[in-house]
């Protein structure tokens, strides 16, 4: 992260974003028995908004361009998810509620990971400096 007096709460704005996912997530399962997939496909949307507000936070970026343009901004951030492109492809092409379902599950868990991993680094230096 840039600036280590900030990342706590860049951290903490990231997660409340990540937490948002997870409310579209129980929104779609909700309406999964009736494989509405134009309801997934828009709630894989509202995922996909919250994970890149996320990863903005992390990487303490502000996006130059919106709509349409996040993909290729996303795609150059140094601390992202290994199948971000994967997982939005799937979303956003699918033919099949339960293929966008999983690749919104999927993409969640992997930037959940990061966090976790940018959370124990964080505490790491932090515990280095008072040493």
């Amino acid at each position: 992260m840039g600036s280590e007096s900030k990342a706590p709460d860049l951290i903490g704005k990231a997660e409340s974003a990540l937490k948002d996912c997870l409310i579209h997530m129980a929104k779609m399962r909700l309406i999964r028995n009736s494989k509405e997939l134009s309801y997934c496909r828009t709630q894989a949307k509202e995922i996909a908004v919250n994970i890149f507000k996320s990863l903005g936070f992390l990487n303490q970026i502000y996006y130059k361009r919106m709509w349409g343009h996040y993909r290729e901004q996303v795609r150059n951030l140094p601390i992202k998810p290994d199948r971000l492109d994967q997982y939005l492809d799937t979303m956003m092409f699918s033919h099949t509620a339960d293929e966008i379902m999983s690749a919104c599950e999927k993409l969640t868990a992997d930037t959940l990971r990061l966090f976790r991993i940018l959370s124990r680094f964080w505490i790491q230096q932090t515990l280095n400096r008072c040493d």
